[in-house]
């Protein structure tokens, strides 16, 4: 079937799915298909890797497939496709190679981190044809093959304008940027639970592609525009997508028992914990509980020393905000904690054992998290249980009406950063709690969270 993104639905005709049209352009210039006299390909953009090149060991329609592949593994709720502020751009990149994600037609206006030394591939203009005879397509077969690369072929012949811009700078002699998938190297695409298109979540294909494509060779550190754009003749289709992209050396995450100690990670997820605990619901200066999801949230209220703690509310959440050089960042990704106050245990032994029940419940296969854009791997290996500590809650605090001393224990799934460069750095991590009454819990509960903390570290003056 053929996929369009002019009109993301699922369409079962005998032509399959609507072509997708997923692109990404720099700035629409207006100009004409070229003819069959079309001139051979130009070399002459700096930066940007030739048509009949192999960037890192592939060629343009090689990475076209990966492309698509990456795309569509994405569900639909979290998908770059349909993102628009850019939030997502780093779900599913791995490697040497970043891609960039268009739209279903229409504007956006994105921004996004991108780990230095990152070739950058994303399509102008394009469609795929995906298999699937479960909706009507006929089997795959060369006569088969031919049928769909020829009607995708149409498809994008039929764009009149197309452009991109790279840092103000337009690229040249664009039409010659065009390529499709390789004979012989069809590919099969994996669609997630509550996919882009809506279908019963498998393995469709074989799957065809063509279109207009970017490589960019990897980009300088610092702050970037890229702007692309592409009409069809009968306007039935445009797109218009800017993104700024600020390449930065990734801040380092320190493991534990690995960069440190284990303890280490007990004992800051102790004064994590403590930390959050004596926060007040208000502050003087009106700023709201880290854990809250409100406008005026101040990420240095309570802030002391060398580490500064980061938390979240549960749901979906994006926060901005600026922290001064030379910090350290302790983040509490997903955790649990029982303290008297909450008559959560009389005992250490009693609060030990309550902590650990509820960190239990968060679901590993929901835990990820990316600093930069660079993937942290084996998440599961940051859970740290603390050891008892007292605090000091305000009345009324985040856990009850009334405060006062108090002794806890948590559990859960931390990260230390060590201090970020200065400039613009992106956190982002998920996890989940899981309680289920059908699975032996007293109760049913889901706790999801998606946190995106977008930072500008503030460099130290000088006197």
């Amino acid at each position: 079937m053929k996929s369009t993104t002019t009109s993301p639905h699922w369409q079962l005709a005998d032509a399959g799915w609507k072509t997708a049209v997923l692109a990404v352009s720099l700035s629409l210039l207006a100009a004409s298909a070229p003819s069959q006299s079309s001139p051979p390909p130009s070399n002459s953009n700096r930066g940007i890797a030739p048509i009949n090149s192999k960037p890192y060991g592939k060629a343009y329609g090689e990475w076209s497939g990966a492309w698509w592949r990456w795309a569509y593994s994405i569900p639909a709720d979290v998908n770059p496709l349909t993102d628009p502020t850019g939030r997502n751009g780093d779900i599913g990149q791995s490697g040497p190679v970043w891609f960039l994600a268009g739209n279903f037609g229409g504007e956006s206006d994105r921004a996004v981190v991108v780990p230095a030394g990152k070739a950058l591939f994303f399509p102008i203009a394009n469609q795929a044809w995906v298999n699937t005879p479960a909706y009507g397509d006929n089997p795959w077969s060369p006569a088969q093959e031919a049928y769909a690369r020829n009607l995708i072929k149409g498809s994008i012949g039929a764009f009149v304008s197309i452009s991109c811009e790279i840092d103000g700078r337009p690229v040249a002699n664009l039409w010659n940027y065009r390529c499709q998938t390789p004979p012989g190297k069809d590919y099969m695409i994996n669609f997630p639970e509550n996919n882009v298109w809506g279908v019963v979540a498998g393995i469709y294909g074989p799957s065809v592609d063509d279109g207009y494509w970017l490589m960019l060779d990897p980009l300088r550190a610092g702050g970037h525009t890229i702007h692309f754009a592409a009409t069809n003749a009968d306007n039935s289709f445009s797109l218009d997508v800017s993104y700024q992209v600020n390449v930065v050396e990734p801040a380092r995450v320190i493991r534990p028992g690995q960069d440190c100690s284990q303890k280490d990670y007990e004992q800051l997820s102790a004064a994590w914990w403590e930390w959050a605990m004596e926060q007040p619901m208000t502050s003087p200066s009106g700023a709201t509980h880290p854990f809250v999801d409100a406008p005026t949230f101040e990420v240095t209220e309570g802030q002391s020393g060398r580490i500064w703690n980061l938390a979240s509310p549960f749901g979906t959440m994006t926060r901005s905000c600026s922290i001064p050089a030379g910090k350290a960042l302790f983040v509490g990704m997903l955790n649990a904690e029982a303290s008297d106050l909450e008559g959560l245990g009389a005992t250490k032994a009693e609060r030990r054992t309550n902590a650990k029940w509820q960190a239990d419940h968060i679901v590993p296969s929901s835990l990820s998290a990316t600093i930069d854009g660079v993937s942290v791997k084996n998440i599961t290996s940051f859970r740290a249980l603390s050891p008892q500590f007292d605090f000091n809650a305000p009345t009324p605090w985040i856990f009850g009406a009334t405060g006062g001393l108090g002794l806890a224990v948590a559990d859960g799934y931390y990260l230390l950063i060590a201090p970020p460069s200065a400039g613009p750095h992106r956190i982002h991590y998920t996890g989940a709690f899981h309680f289920a009454i059908a699975e032996g819990d007293p109760y049913d509960w889901d706790g999801p969270l998606d946190m995106v903390y977008n930072l500008t570290v503030v460099p130290k003056h000088s006197h």
